[in-house]
């Protein structure tokens, strides 16, 4: 039996639909606050109701015992994705609740497997080339999201001789490059909507900065495979572009303008500029200015951006030779984001980028 977490999450949904379409069940621990597509449809697979801030994961004894004596794999998916959370409500849900998912593994005798999502930003404000094993540095990080997932990370090495981990690193999922359809909405999203209003004063990097973004279907694809297919237990895994698929963010940039001026013609004629690309330096004076002015509405702004933004401050490369060699042969591969970014902006332009009215 596959032990899901994070079923009602864009990635957690798509990995449970995959695994079902196998021999293997499937139970989706999913919070007891928290209804998904997964109680919709009682017949596809087991759920429970827990809590993973919980000890024992807010489960009944029987239960537990239950499930430690069924589960052969784990697969961890839930998380606060929040780039903005204060920091001790992003360490209980995801450290508190790795950690107390460690602890059911150990309980489960027959365990095989315990995949765990993570993101390439544990590297935080590290520049360069970061390698798949790399983990440790004292560079300091941009939000509490990668923080906490640095720390969850910790966790996770230091049990690394006692249980099969394999830990799989994504890069930012911007939607399908099938379809465009963004199923969540996250900071890049937001960030872009604050570009299409004329909101975004200014972006910190440089012209030459990668911006390194994947699609949910090759992150899901990609999973799926190295968990279910090929697990190999003390690897990490650098799900990402790469270097060949990251447009400069220059081009990004000027490439949005173009999207948002071809699929909405009233856009053109607002005389909306690109923001201009800036060292750090000068995007916290911008942030120092806005604090003391006062004003909310652009205080709320310059928040929002610097949540995200600064990550393009700190140039990367992210090294994927694990990934290749595990999915070599598969097919499975990203797609250079301008062979599907288009529908990807048509489709948050049509969607009114997630916000309701």
């Amino acid at each position: 039996m596959v032990f899901l977490t994070g079923a009602s999450g864009l990635l957690g949904g798509a990995l449970a639909r995959r695994l079902m379409r196998g021999p293997v069940r499937v139970c989706a621990l999913l919070h007891e606050h928290r209804p998904c597509w997964a109680a919709r449809r009682p017949d596809a697979l087991t759920f429970v109701s827990g809590d993973l801030t919980r000890p024992r994961l807010g489960l009944a004894e029987g239960l537990y015992r239950e499930l430690a004596g069924r589960v052969t794999d784990i697969l961890h998916c839930a998380a606060r994705t929040e780039f903005s959370l204060p920091r001790p409500e992003v360490e209980r849900a995801n450290v508190l609740g790795t950690r107390n998912l460690i602890a059911f593994a150990h309980d489960c005798r027959n365990l095989r497997k315990l995949g765990v999502l993570s993101t390439v930003y544990v590297a935080g404000r590290r520049t360069g080339v970061i390698l798949e094993g790399d983990l440790a540095h004292r560079a300091g990080f941009v939000n509490t999201y990668e923080e906490s997932k640095f720390r969850m990370e910790q966790l996770l090495r230091r049990c690394g001789d006692r249980l099969p981990i394999a830990v799989y690193r994504l890069s930012t999922v911007i939607g399908s490059a099938r379809t465009g359809r963004v199923e969540q909405f996250n900071a890049v999203h937001h960030a872009l909507r604050l570009f299409h209003r004329g909101l975004v004063p200014m972006v910190p990097g440089s012209e030459e900065t990668p911006v390194d973004l994947i699609s949910s279907d090759y992150a899901a694809d990609a999973l799926f495979h190295l968990f279910a297919r090929r697990f190999r237990p003390g690897i990490a895994y650098h799900i990402v572009a790469g270097e060949d698929n990251s447009p400069p963010l220059g081009q990004f940039l000027e490439s949005t303008a173009e999207l948002f001026a071809r699929f909405d013609p009233r856009w053109r004629s607002r005389g909306v500029a690109s923001p201009p690309i800036v060292p750090i330096e000068t995007f916290r004076l911008l942030e120092e200015s806005v604090e003391k002015t006062g004003n909310t509405v652009l205080s709320q702004i310059v928040r929002v951006m610097s949540a995200f933004a600064p990550q393009l401050a700190f140039p990367k490369r992210f090294d994927r030779r694990n990934t290749v060699a595990g999915l070599r042969g598969t097919g499975i591969r990203p797609r250079p984001l301008g062979t599907y970014y288009p529908r990807i902006i048509r489709w948050c332009l049509s969607a009114r980028w997630g916000v309701a009215g």
